[in-house]
């Protein structure tokens, strides 16, 4: 469920990142609790507070709902589903320049052609679009090549692709999208390339559902839902953008000398050069996964009851983001967090939150500085001498090599 609720919240093309979780608050109350990388905007705000009173909306049937947050979603997600169709067209583009736009596998199974109870999703296609478009005698197949066919006309020769315009264009390619994901079958049909995303496509429609059902669902059980933003943090600093500052901040958090560049020019026999430092320094950010992680497991802290976070991210976590709620975790063995799979990459100007615990980010950095001393002495091991030193003495630079593993070794030993 979290990890499609999120994509409700995302409301630019690219680079908007957002994460959700749920939990049970005072009384018969489930709170449902939003971030963003940044604050989000007060036209945001509205929008994400519109779409939980219309889905609460006692008065209002499941259709009901179902359209008018339909109409909400396309409204101010429509930058993100825009995103969306133009890969789903960038497939088709290549596979509609075969002589028989063939967009099925190489080997599909047999498929009933004319039997409107073959499978549920095509009965539900042919009650969407009407026995005009999609024929009684005709195939999930051939529907699909002529509806492949439209789409296509619609949104290559229109780079401003107006949504608006296309209401129903859209609402009906997420919906079909939605069914084809859905049927066990679609695989033997569609090629490989578009099963992602039409799936992702389809996500939009998926997400609407849940958000109806878990809602009803609640209220059933005599619960309501309430919504909050947990706004990220500002950052404490901004990383610089020179390279000798950056390393002896390093330096100063490790109780180490500092370097100058007198310091580099004796070690080097020459002066030399270094990274030039950016005309603005470089903007921390904070992500929201952590900052939802944060906002919860501070009020567990001081208790020692076992409890669980599930939070649902619209990217995958970073592995800055997964070594912070490991040390959130260690700290605090009690507090366990659920979370997508991580992508095993570092996001750049990642910073700790100010509002962490001393014991946590005490933690933290002795997760990273072991990492960073791990690197450091797979470069010792490997050492790339400077191809312009004309000296014919290595024993000098093989003794510099030698204790520098060293003093590694004894820091590492010693963290």
């Amino acid at each position: 469920m979290l990890n499609l609720l999120w994509l409700l919240i995302i409301t630019e093309g690219s680079g908007d990142v957002a994460a959700v979780f749920l939990h049970a608050t005072a009384g018969q109350w489930i709170e449902l609790c939003y971030s963003k990388n940044r604050p989000c905007t007060p036209d945001e705000t509205g929008y994400i507070t519109e779409l939980f009173a219309t889905a609460t909306n006692p008065t209002s049937s499941t259709h009901t709902k179902l359209t008018n947050l339909f109409n909400l979603v396309l409204c101010n997600c429509k930058d993100k589903i825009i995103a969306r169709l133009h890969k789903l067209c960038n497939p088709l583009r290549a596979l509609a320049k075969k002589d028989d736009f063939s967009f099925t596998t190489l080997n599909p199974r047999q498929r009933v052609d004319y039997n409107p109870g073959a499978t549920q999703c095509d009965a539900n296609i042919r009650k969407l679009v009407g026995t005009k478009r999609f024929p009684l005698d005709s195939s999930l197949a051939t529907f699909l090549k002529r509806w492949f066919q439209l789409l296509l006309s619609s949104l290559q020769h229109d780079p401003c692709f107006d949504l608006p315009a296309n209401k129903c264009l859209v609402s009906e390619a997420i919906t079909i999208s939605y069914l084809l994901t859905w049927d066990p079958q679609a695989p033997s049909i569609l090629d490989i390339a578009l099963l992602r995303p039409i799936r992702k496509l389809g996500d939009y429609y998926a997400a609407i559902s849940i958000l109806i059902m878990e809602i009803a669902k609640n209220s059933r059980h005599g619960c309501g839902v309430s919504i909050k933003e947990i706004i990220p943090p500002p950052p404490d600093h901004q990383f610089s953008g020179d390279f000798l500052a950056i390393l002896n901040e390093c330096a100063q958090d490790n109780g180490t000398t500092q370097i100058t560049r007198e310091d580099l020019s004796m070690t080097y026999c020459g002066m030399r050069e270094l990274p030039e430092a950016p005309v603005a320094p470089l903007k921390a950010n904070i992500h929201c996964e952590y900052s939802l992680a944060l906002a919860f497991a501070k009020s567990h802290f001081r208790s020692q009851v076992p409890t669980i976070l599930e939070i649902g991210i619209s990217k995958l976590q970073c592995w800055l983001c997964r070594e912070f709620l490991a040390s959130v975790y260690d700290s605090y063995p009690h507090i366990t967090f659920h979370v997508p799979p991580c992508s095993g990459k570092p996001r750049s100007r990642w910073t700790l939150p100010p509002e962490a615990s001393s014991k946590v980010v005490k933690a933290m950095r002795k997760s990273l500085q072991d990492i960073i001393n791990q690197v450091l002495i797979e470069c010792v091991r490997t050492p790339a001498y400077d191809s312009d030193d004309d000296s014919d003495d290595d024993s000098t630079d093989s003794s510099m090599w030698d204790l520098l593993y060293e003093s590694i070794r004894r820091m590492r030993n010693t963290a």
